[in-house]
């Protein structure tokens, strides 16, 4: 079972250990990838990817009252005009 890798027995809790393992950095409002040895790497710039992590994040920290999560997913949204503008037409460009 997955959740035995992670020590966990619920989904929610093996996506709040992968969440709360990526790192998240606060000066510039976007997660870090990580490597198969579970080191982190360099920021992912692919906007469609911090998007849906910000939204799981904020998902999975309501569900189990998880102020990190909830913490980082609202920092990413409260700064989101700031790492992303809207190109002509329409075009989505990840500062």
């Amino acid at each position: 079972m997955l959740g035995d890798c992670f020590g966990s027995t619920t989904p929610l809790d093996v996506a709040s250990e992968v969440l709360l393992h990526h790192e998240y950095d606060n000066e510039i409002h976007l997660w870090h990838t990580y490597d198969v040895s579970g080191q982190s790497k360099a920021i992912d710039l692919t906007f469609n990817h911090q998007l849906w992590f910000a939204a799981v994040a904020y998902t999975v920290g309501n569900r189990l009252g998880n102020s990190t999560l909830i913490n980082r997913a609202g920092d990413f949204f409260q700064h989101l005009t700031e790492t992303m503008t809207l190109l002509d037409p329409g075009l989505i460009h990840h500062e």
